[in-house]
């Protein structure tokens, strides 16, 4: 099976910025629109410049996310859970004081 893997670009050693840092791996918290809506994710692995903080996001990380967000997993099952029961009130007989 032949798999196409795209080469990820080079993380530089030299920020590209200051061009006196060093690009070195941590986490920054990663924003971003899809669909129009915002997306938030926390600790997301990255290299930062020890120097002026330029970021660049980690290339498979983004893949990785890119490919969560355009083929979401399915469940392993579809129970959705105890489904909720109708209570009806018990019906009452009228009280009277005739015998039958």
């Amino acid at each position: 099976m032949k798999q196409n893997i795209k080469a990820l670009p080079e993380i530089p050693e030299v920020c590209p910025r200051c061009y006196f840092g060093r690009i070195q791996p941590g986490k920054r918290s990663f924003a971003a629109r899809t669909a129009g809506k915002p997306l938030i994710v926390p600790d997301f692995p990255a290299w930062i410049c020890d120097v002026c903080g330029f970021t660049i996001y980690d290339p498979a990380s983004l893949m990785n996310l890119q490919r969560l967000l355009t083929n979401p997993p399915t469940p392993y099952s579809q129970y959705t859970g105890p489904k909720p029961t109708e209570s009806k009130p018990a019906k009452s007989q009228p009280k009277t004081d005739q015998l039958a």
